[in-house]
């Protein structure tokens, strides 16, 4: 069995308040042929004392507004250290029904897997940048991830700072070999709602009236899949 590695993207900060909450609810519950791994960058206000092998740190910016240099970093790593055909790349705020996800094997016939934001591959007239990768959650081949790497210029990290999914969809839509899948069951606008076709659904917390926490969203989000008694 070919193993996938499952690239989480975090910061230290959030080590606690999210991770431990997702490693809980969904990643316990993967099976084993994604080696997860959660990517931080360096903090000078690290709250957090997680720091198992599970967890790489990088020689970038830990902040959301260098989103950029982290995900190129994270890919950087892949290359050197994994010799996995795939990774995914996925923000540590998103829910994943791991029922469905565990049997999930399209994306062996794609270099990219994901929504395509921003119109597609085109450039859309009132924006500046473009693309399709949407930055919740997808799936690159190693191809891809190579190919982004070998493209990746220093002066984007100041251009897209936080907008890494306009990056990599601008750096792989130039790239007509690049086979690529809108997949409809990665939502990354799903809230905490039930959807039949969600396998992956992203900002789960937000938007409550009364707001609830990170883990009573995921807690949530767990019920509504898996026909759970919510009991928070």
């Amino acid at each position: 069995m070919d193993k996938i590695l499952l690239a989480i993207e975090s910061c230290c900060n959030n080590l606690k308040n999210r991770v431990e909450v997702i490693e809980n609810i969904w990643i316990s519950k993967l099976n084993k042929a994604f080696d997860v791994k959660i990517f931080i960058g360096n903090s000078t206000e690290c709250t957090s004392t997680i720091l198992d092998n599970d967890v790489i740190t990088l020689d970038c910016d830990d902040t959301y507004y260098m989103l950029t240099e982290k995900t190129y970093c994270i890919l950087k790593w892949y290359l050197d250290n994994c010799d996995y055909p795939f990774i995914i790349v996925s923000d540590d705020d998103i829910y994943i029904h791991t029922e469905k996800f565990n049997q999930y094997t399209l994306f062996k016939e794609y270099d990219y897997v994901g929504r395509f934001a921003f119109g597609g591959m085109e450039k859309l007239p009132d924006r500046e940048m473009s693309g399709f990768a949407s930055g919740c959650f997808y799936i690159l081949s190693r191809y891809a991830a190579q190919y982004i790497v070998d493209n990746f210029k220093k002066d984007m990290i100041e251009y897209y700072k936080s907008a890494e999914d306009a990056c990599i969809g601008d750096i792989l839509r130039k790239n007509i070999r690049i086979k690529k899948y809108d997949e409809e069951s990665i939502m990354p606008w799903s809230g905490c709602r039930y959807f039949d076709n969600l396998m992956v659904g992203h900002y789960a917390h937000l938007n409550h009236d009364p707001p609830i926490t990170f883990y009573e969203s995921m807690k949530k989000m767990h019920s509504l899949y898996h026909n759970i008694e919510d009991t928070q």
